[in-house]
């Protein structure tokens, strides 16, 4: 607003100018006392000291700011370490190694991307041309044949919504230079087929500007190639493809997913006339790219498939993915070993039922199978599962093992109680105070079903040391002062002391029972190895 009061209206500032202060200053140049009668007036030699100091700090502060952002920048030139390709990626003919190149991308690293030469470095260390043909047909296909949207934020940067696949193609497009508003708005759409798990790909049929209809594509690599017998070439002509051409790009697809990357082939087709607008062509496209998307493993993955594969899950994926990326992302978790097996869906299909029992003992992998669904996206949560899992059902263990031995105390006991009916008081006081102190042994028993040595760690619990010492303390006060409630009498210390070994005779006991041998058919032993190939997590008493 006073922008636009200054360019559209005379206002007159509410203080005077420092050259119209000099002129009437000048004019009155002969006055009386000038002190008293400018003592209300600024003072223009001191506000031109200011002036000239305000713009001298400014001045420092700004080199000081060049200096200091110069230093960070030779210093992080400095700390650059200019990473090799791997040995994989220069046989392929790649400059830059695919892990390198993703996380560059996903940081949104500037710095790294000017060492590389910018965009138009990094597309010759990955052998793409940058042509003006290849790249706005290319742009044109990621712009208008996609599920997702750009937004601009309040800071002015650009946020992409969507799935990480679609958000990758967005991210490569805007790096081109593209304009995602601008594209959109040139083209109304008029048909759009969404990408689902049968089709494996997504179609847009949209209309040009100049007239006609254009289709394009994008989708699973070895689908959309087979749908597509033109190629655009560095010129931007469309040529036919050769059988030839179509080996080398497959061979280009199978390197990028050897390498672990998601592949994903762009392609259209113009349509002069078009009987039925509802449907899209499934044939003679024009390929234009074929693009390579890292979705790196995220951090900790490996590391828990090895968790679980030790503690006896066998782990299974199951991917929508090509067979080579499939069986990368595989031996970069750890799921597949040397002696592993990768399947594709078809041939999976086409096997016998006794064939997939062997092959795949149990196979469940519908929510509607599951016994535990998993909401989140996170490996890592697995592990936390089993491990709780695992948690409860030993814990379930011990209460009963602890129950059991409780009730056939107290059989024993009644039995015994029967027979000497006429017993003395001090006779069921013992018989009683044996019977809890059995107990109390007894919950110290059950903390571990296999190891013998109970009391590790038995002191970092206060809840269980809590219950024990309330029990004990519970029990000598019903003992020595609840003798009319309870029906008992006080003991003498050596009967006391006679109760806690008749109590502690439990944990021997327990100790030979332990030692027994048992056979294990379904658990693996500490010296087994799980079948593929990681050793089984060791147990039982020889951990005492």
């Amino acid at each position: 607003m006073e922008r636009y009061l200054r360019e559209n209206f005379d206002v007159q500032p509410k203080n005077s100018s420092e050259e119209a202060l000099l002129r009437w200053r000048s004019a009155v140049s002969v006055v009386k006392n000038p002190r008293r009668r400018f003592r209300m007036v600024a003072d223009l030699v001191k506000r031109s000291e200011t002036e000239k100091k305000k713009l001298k700090i400014q001045e420092k502060i700004r080199v000081a700011l060049f200096v200091q952002k110069a230093a960070l920048q030779f210093i992080d030139a400095g700390n650059r370490i200019e990473s090799k390709p791997s040995v994989e990626a220069s046989q392929a003919g790649f400059g830059i190694d695919p892990n390198e190149l993703a996380s560059k991308v996903s940081g949104r690293d500037l710095n790294a991307l000017k060492l590389h030469g910018g965009v138009e470095g990094l597309m010759r260390k990955v052998n793409v041309s940058l042509n003006e043909g290849v790249s706005s047909s290319e742009l044109i296909s990621i712009f208008q044949n996609t599920g997702s949207e750009v937004v601009k934020g309040k800071d002015g940067n650009n946020t992409i919504l969507g799935t990480p696949t679609e958000s990758a193609l967005l991210k490569f497009g805007l790096l081109l230079g593209g304009d995602f508003d601008a594209q959109r708005q040139e083209s109304k759409i008029v048909k759009v087929e969404p990408f689902n798990s049968v089709r494996k790909k997504m179609s847009v049929l949209v209309s040009l500007p100049s007239g006609g209809l254009r289709a394009f594509c994008k989708g699973a690599s070895e689908i959309i190639l087979r749908m597509c017998n033109k190629i655009v070439v560095s010129n931007g002509e469309h040529v036919l493809l050769s059988e030839e051409e179509r080996n080398n790009i497959t061979d280009v697809i199978n390197s990028f997913a050897c390498e672990a990357l998601r592949t994903l082939c762009l392609a259209f087709k113009d349509i002069d006339d078009i009987v039925d607008k509802d449907s899209i062509p499934d044939d003679g496209y024009t390929l234009i790219a074929v693009v390579g998307i890292k979705d790196p493993v995220r951090p900790g993955v490996k590391d828990a498939v090895q968790i679980c594969m030790a503690a006896g899950i066998t782990v299974r994926m199951v991917t929508g993915d090509n067979i080579n990326t499939a069986i990368a992302i595989a031996k970069e978790c750890g799921i597949l070993t040397d002696d592993g097996l990768a399947i594709e869906g078809p041939d999976f299909r086409c096997m016998s039922s006794w064939e997939m029992k062997e092959l795949i003992p149990k196979l469940q992998v519908a929510k509607e199978s599951a016994d535990v669904i998993i909401l989140d996206d996170k490996f890592n949560t697995i592990v936390n599962v089993a491990r709780w899992g695992r948690a409860v059902y030993i814990n379930i263990q011990k209460f009963v093992q602890f129950q059991l031995t409780v009730n056939v105390v107290a059989l024993m006991l009644n039995f015994v109680s029967a027979c000497i009916s006429d017993a003395s008081s001090v006779l069921n006081t013992v018989i009683f105070n044996s019977f809890v102190f059995c107990q109390v042994f007894n919950e110290i028993n059950s903390r571990d079903i296999e190891k013998i040595n109970v009391f590790r760690g038995m002191f970092d619990s206060w809840a269980f040391v809590g219950v024990m010492v309330s029990t004990v303390t519970f029990q000598v006060i019903i003992v020595e002062f609840l003798g009319t409630f309870a029906s008992t009498v006080p003991l003498s210390w050596q009967l006391w002391l006679l109760s806690i070994v008749i109590g502690f005779v439990s944990m021997p006991l327990a100790v030979v029972i332990k030692c027994i041998p048992v056979e294990q058919t379904m658990k693996p032993t500490a010296t087994a190895k799980h079948k593929d190939g990681y050793e089984a997590l060791p147990s039982g008493p020889e951990l005492a």
